[in-house]
């Protein structure tokens, strides 16, 4: 009990991601302003001063604007249940179906022929690349043209295929790790007393694999996040872009975190300061992930599984 008491990375991290899915949960009810009200260019004549978007952190906007002129901390807010739903909800899909998958294919007698999972040219493609193919023509959305889907529907459609690319690495280290829990003398012997594979399957296997299933869905989430942040940079947001063609900017229908940044990724090299406050979220996010992850590792003695690609 001390041990873990003393896992101060453990703690920290779970903390951290409580205050964000909170966040998340309350955001609508917390954000200071409406995501969708925008910050006017202002004239003032006893200075002559024009005041105009992006804005920096002030008493009215804690963090500031976007070009648009609306409050960052707003579309934080508004935005934290796409990023968290997704990374969360993707990276447990890819999990519960690989894994099952996974330990039924290790519980099988090994057989000599065809491998089961395509490798080679197919499994050597980016998996980003391969969702990038396919949303790319239905994603994008302007005054001319619309998306014929929602912003939840391309959400979905793209969480369906970042889930899909990600299945076959689970599976391929889920069945693996049941073939050598499989070999345990005391699996062997509950074989040999005639117990069948589903009360193996759930009296010693999940049992076995819980500690290295926990940390594959850890990494799993940071895999997604990643993945996410990956599109972003190519304009492909998740729940849908659309183009303004005033601005000649790319913006986040849903202003999920990854698309925050990807939108305003043109003044990083002019205006560095707008982009703290998504990239400081989004970081807040994976360091979280980063020391639950550390502190299950250094709680189970195990170095962290990474799935073969």
């Amino acid at each position: 009990m001390t041990d873990q008491r003393r896992n101060r990375k453990l703690w920290t991290g779970l903390f951290l991601l409580s205050f964000l899915v909170s966040a998340a949960i309350a955001g609508p009810y917390l954000s200071p302003h409406d995501r969708n009200d925008e910050m006017e260019m202002t004239y003032i004549p006893e200075t002559g001063e024009l005041i105009s978007p992006p804005l920096p952190p002030s008493e009215k906007y804690w963090l500031g604007t976007d070009r648009q002129g609306r409050d960052l901390l707003t579309l934080l807010l508004y935005g934290a249940r796409y990023t968290l739903v997704a990374a969360l909800g993707i990276a447990f899909l890819r999990l519960l179906l690989g894994a099952i998958g996974g330990m039924l294919a290790g519980l099988r007698k090994k057989k000599p022929g065809r491998a089961i999972l395509p490798k080679g040219l197919i499994g050597g493609i980016p998996p980003f690349l391969i969702v990038y193919f396919f949303m790319f023509p239905i994603n994008f959305s302007s005054a001319l043209f619309q998306s014929p889907f929602s912003g939840w529907e391309l959400t979905l459609i793209q969480s369906a295929l970042m889930t899909v690319i990600g299945i076959p690495a689970l599976f391929l280290v889920t069945r693996d790790k049941t073939r050598i829990l499989k070999q345990k003398d005391y699996i062997t012997a509950a074989q040999t007393m005639g117990a069948g594979k589903r009360h193996i399957l759930m009296k010693h296997i999940l049992p076995g694999l819980r500690e290295d299933l926990s940390l594959l869905y850890l990494h799993e989430v940071v895999t997604v996040i990643n993945l996410i942040g990956q599109l972003a940079i190519l304009k492909v947001f998740l729940g849908g872009t659309f183009f303004n063609m005033d601005s000649g900017t790319f913006n986040s229908l849903t202003f999920e975190w990854a698309g925050l940044i990807g939108k305003e990724q043109m003044m990083l090299e002019h205006m560095p300061r707008f982009l703290l406050a998504p990239l400081g979220a989004y970081l807040l996010l994976i360091t979280s992930l980063y020391l639950i992850l550390r502190g299950l590792e250094e709680r189970t003695g195990r170095n962290r599984p990474t799935p073969r690609m």
